[in-house]
């Protein structure tokens, strides 16, 4: 891997539901090598490979950030072709960064 492969995305979200973090890109596969976050209140948080759960429910505490640090080897991967998914439980915003590749 290439540093210059890497891209970022913003995590923003304040509903209680499954939103994507990552888009899905047909015939490529989401790695994410570096993850933090932070909410508001406190909530539970999952991350996924479009609804096929990549980790268990994961207890956050306010204003006190989730971080995985960057790894050579990714922290999660998802299926081809779908999105890299964060689900809340609670209605609060969830603010923080990924850093990623698609391929």
């Amino acid at each position: 891997m290439q540093v210059s492969e890497l891209q970022a995305a913003l995590i923003n979200s304040a509903a209680a539901a499954a939103s994507d973090v990552v888009a899905a890109v047909a015939g490529k596969k989401i790695r994410v090598f570096q993850l933090f976050y932070a909410t508001l209140l406190a909530d539970t948080v999952k991350f996924g490979s479009n609804t096929t759960n990549l980790v268990t429910a994961m207890a956050t505490v306010p204003g006190v950030p989730v971080v995985l640090p960057f790894s050579m080897g990714p922290w999660f991967e998802t299926a081809v072709g779908e999105a890299f998914t964060m689900t809340k439980t609670v209605a609060t915003q969830c603010s923080g960064r990924i850093l990623y590749t698609q391929d």
